[in-house]
């Protein structure tokens, strides 16, 4: 194993601009994921994260149905475009394992999506993958 395509996650979970935070918030619980990279078409406008989530919600808590009710409202009304990082760091299916590790250290990244030189999205390089890597290479050298 030398690149990223490697060990990318191939089969991703995107969404698009207009699809709403309601909806979203489900998803994302109900596959465990993370990172949700934002397509047009195929090809890569952004990405939704955890972190974009936490800054778009007022409270994790939610102790009265009324306060339920207008934070369910408010996430139907708004849309992923309102609430992803545009400005996304990516990279190629061709890129070294070492690279890209670099490249999530460096700025505390959880993912990478994978794309190409035209910005289509081919996968996506997980904190988790590179772990899972890593412990394959130990396993052997036990």
């Amino acid at each position: 194993m030398k690149n990223v395509e490697d060990i990318m996650t191939r089969r991703v979970v995107a969404v698009s601009e207009e699809d709403n935070m309601f909806a979203l918030r489900d998803r994302m619980e109900a596959y465990g994921l993370r990172h949700l990279p934002v397509v047009d078409g195929d090809k890569l406008v952004g990405l939704l994260t955890h972190r974009d989530i936490l800054r778009f919600a007022d409270s994790q808590y939610r102790v009265d149905r009324v306060r339920q009710s207008l934070d369910d409202r408010r996430s139907e009304q708004t849309f992923v475009a309102a609430v992803m990082t545009r400005e996304v760091e990516t990279v190629r299916p061709e890129t070294t394992l070492a690279e890209a590790a670099q490249k999530l250290v460096a700025n505390k990244f959880g993912c990478l999506p994978v794309t190409t030189a035209d910005g289509t999205l081919v996968g996506i390089v997980t904190e988790h993958d590179f772990l899972n890597t890593l412990v394959k290479m130990l396993e052997r050298r036990a």
